[in-house]
């Protein structure tokens, strides 16, 4: 079998044809933490790469292949990390004075652009 499925990992193993595809979709879709190893990959036909592409599996360990692997790490980019939003500083007081003056200085900015006469 080119794919074997262990528990929540599936090994990709010599050339991996059309046919694994619809299994493989059903085996993601019901292993929402899935692992994927391709190291003995040699050849992966691109339904299992749009497959792929669409679960977004972890990978686990790519193709020992640097051709392949270089296109799977291009077509599989791993996952954005999520940052933390930045803390807001502990004395974040914009008073309503700040506020006052921040629009006073906008409305003297438009004002001195509307009197400026139109070439």
């Amino acid at each position: 079998m080119p794919i074997l499925f262990k528990n929540d990992h599936a090994f990709f193993r010599d050339a991996v044809s059309v046919e694994e595809a619809e299994g493989l979709l059903e085996w993601l879709q019901q292993q929402p933490s899935a692992k994927v190893d391709l190291s003995d990959c040699c050849h992966l036909h691109t339904a299992n790469l749009q497959v792929l592409m669409a679960a977004k599996p972890a990978i686990s360990r790519w193709p020992e292949d640097a051709k392949l692997r270089a296109w799977l790490e291009a077509a599989l980019p791993p996952p954005a990390k999520l940052q933390k939003p930045k803390p807001h500083p502990p004395n974040r007081r914009h008073s309503r004075r700040a506020t006052a003056l921040h629009k006073e200085k906008v409305t003297e900015v438009i004002s001195e652009i509307a009197l400026e006469p139109v070439p």
